[in-house]
């Protein structure tokens, strides 16, 4: 039978205090680059006979920036059913094979000024193993983790005078260019990584007027993929929504619901946003501080794999 428990950390805390041992999972996280990972998933043990039950746990942790929400959870695999009892080489469990949540089931990220893990969430089924093994078969289980989440890229955008652009040093300029004149920066922790493209955008003439373009390269650096909507079809798979309510210092940017980006194979895309450079009277540089919000939904999968030894009677 399928079972959540959500545990306060500060009640963790106080149970490895006490016993003066280390709960399993309990140390830093073994997987980057997630908003909520999967730490661990395993059987109790293996192997096993064919008259033993079992059962597989799944370990999840919010290591990201920002707060998410688990929306589903779903095993599958071998030949298995969601019912008991199992016959013949088929596997069964007394609980159904997906377990969704609506609302989704909310974990906060770290709290470093408060020395806190983000919170964990703990899942549990129990198995059944097919009764009529005559030799030791092994068998691998799979999960899937789909949660909602968000990253926040930050930065400051420093438009030039274009004729004290052109009193700079080579060097300055080489690295502002590579930088599309973005400094500052910073992004959440989470599945995306995002960095402004190199360009001139930034240097602003006297004679400019209406909205620039500034361009984004989003990365995909997490163990899956990104989806939007509620199910995962050959439109919503591999896509973003950047909505232009959420957007500081930009205009409007591509992604903005109800259409989507995509990312190449899931990995990578360029997106294209709009800035107003405001009063080109300034003299020599001025600071304009953005800010842009990826929301999406996540999935990640890991596998656990156990053997069952045949009963001889």
């Amino acid at each position: 039978m399928l079972k959540k428990v959500l545990i306060p950390l500060c009640l963790l805390a106080i149970v490895v205090i006490l016993s003066g041992c280390q709960l399993p999972g309990a140390g830093p996280p073994e997987v980057t680059g997630d908003g909520i990972a999967i730490r661990t998933f395993e059987f109790d043990y293996s192997p096993i006979y064919s008259d033993e039950d079992t059962s597989l746990t799944l370990e999840i942790q919010n290591i990201g920036g920002e707060k998410g929400g688990v929306k589903k959870i779903t095993l599958f695999g071998p030949d298995m059913q969601g019912s008991c009892p199992a016959t013949g080489l088929t596997w069964c469990t007394g609980d159904g094979l997906t377990q969704t949540f609506d609302p989704p089931e909310e974990l906060l990220p770290p709290d470093e000024d408060a020395g806190l893990e983000g919170e964990m969430d703990y899942y549990s089924w129990g198995l059944t193993p097919p009764p009529q093994v005559k030799t030791p078969i092994t068998s691998t289980f799979n999960v899937r983790v789909d949660y909602s989440y968000k990253t926040i890229f930050t930065g400051t955008l420093a438009l030039y005078k274009e004729d004290y652009w052109d009193s700079l040093s080579a060097e300055e300029r080489a690295e502002l260019r590579a930088a599309g004149g973005v400094i500052d920066t910073d992004t959440t922790d989470g599945p995306f990584e995002v960095t402004t493209a190199s360009g001139r955008h930034f240097v602003i003439k006297e004679t400019t007027t209406g909205d620039k373009t500034i361009k984004f390269v989003i990365q995909n650096i997490g163990s899956g993929f990104p989806y939007t909507g509620d199910d995962i079809t050959d439109e919503t798979r591999y896509t973003i929504n950047i909505p232009d309510a959420s957007l500081i210092g930009l205009e409007s940017c591509e992604g903005n619901p109800p259409t989507p980006v995509k990312l190449s194979k899931g990995i990578t895309t360029v997106v294209d946003c709009t800035f107003r450079p405001g009063d080109v009277t300034f003299t020599n540089k001025i600071d304009k501080q953005i800010q842009i919000t990826l929301e999406y939904n996540y999935y990640t999968d890991d596998e656990a794999t156990i053997t069952v030894n045949p009963v001889f009677e």
